[in-house]
């Protein structure tokens, strides 16, 4: 990128020397001109992703460096007109050109470091246990906890088949986010297993803020474990990502837990002794 731009730059001197043009004043001081060419080279950088140009793309190429020009209040013919006074100047176009330069490599290696971040995010199964399971015995299920959680939205995919048609009422895959006190609990939506004898892929996508630090799954479980007389299914392809989530996204995200969590709250404060004991049954024994 930097000696494709050093040619441009070289090419727009020998053009405005030979002219002889660059008298005069510019529309743009050094400071705003300078600002102006790191944005269109950020602009041409998204361009450049797309190689196959059509007629609709060109146009479309215009509206983005028009969008530039509308930030600095300038039109098209303004900057023409910027570049050619500058670049009358060599000495000043080539400082101009320099912080340019380092600006846009600056805000590359920036953006390296987040994608390597987000790289490694991608990558880091916080999933350690088995890589495939036989529930063939009782209890009939497997109960995983992951522990030592960072806030984020985890992402859990897994695969399962039965041997037989599965003899379990409801059967499904149950988590729960635990908090580090063990006084708070986030239920994960269950999945609703199918009991052919067919693979099948399942998944599920829950954020989940500082206060929870821990998740424990519960494979294959149902309502009528104590009475199946036998039960066979394999689990294999399990993971737990906590793939990359935009500020803005997450910010989202929180608000809505933190609402869902206040309205739990309300509701366990208006309910009976009851609905506050079928509400503990609802989190995970711990083994």
């Amino acid at each position: 990128m930097k000696l494709k731009m050093i040619f441009w730059m070289c090419g727009v001197v020998l053009i405005c020397s030979a002219c002889g043009r660059g008298k005069g004043k510019s529309v743009l001081g050094q400071k705003e001109f300078t600002a102006l060419l790191i944005d269109m080279h950020a602009t041409d950088g998204i361009l450049g992703v797309s190689r196959n140009f059509t007629p609709d793309r060109e146009k479309r190429n215009y509206t983005y460096y028009n969008g530039v020009f509308e930030k600095y209040g300038i039109t098209r013919a303004d900057f023409d007109s910027c570049m050619y006074f500058y670049a009358a100047q060599p000495e000043l176009f080539t400082k101009i050109y320099e912080v340019v330069i380092d600006s846009l490599s600056r805000r590359v290696t920036a953006e390296e470091r987040v994608l390597q971040k987000l790289r490694e995010n991608d990558s880091l199964n916080y999933y350690r246990g088995p890589d495939t399971l036989r529930i063939d015995s009782f209890p009939f299920y497997y109960e995983y906890v992951a522990d030592s959680l960072l806030p984020g939205n985890y992402k859990f995919e897994v695969m399962v088949r039965f041997d037989t048609l599965d003899a379990g009422r409801d059967n499904r895959i149950s988590a729960w986010f635990i908090s580090a006190d063990d006084k708070d609990s986030l239920k994960v939506r269950d999945i609703k297993l199918i009991s052919d004898t067919l693979a099948h892929r399942y998944q599920w996508t829950q954020y989940a803020d500082s206060v929870y630090n821990r998740l424990v799954i519960r494979f294959l479980d149902a309502d009528n474990l104590k009475k199946l007389k036998y039960r066979r299914a394999d689990v294999w392809g399990i993971t737990l990502f906590r793939p990359y989530t935009s500020p803005k996204n997450e910010e989202r995200l929180q608000k809505n837990l933190s609402s869902k969590r206040r309205s739990e709250q309300e509701k366990l404060q208006k309910a009976p002794a009851d609905g506050r004991l079928l509400h503990d049954r609802a989190r995970p024994r711990r083994n």
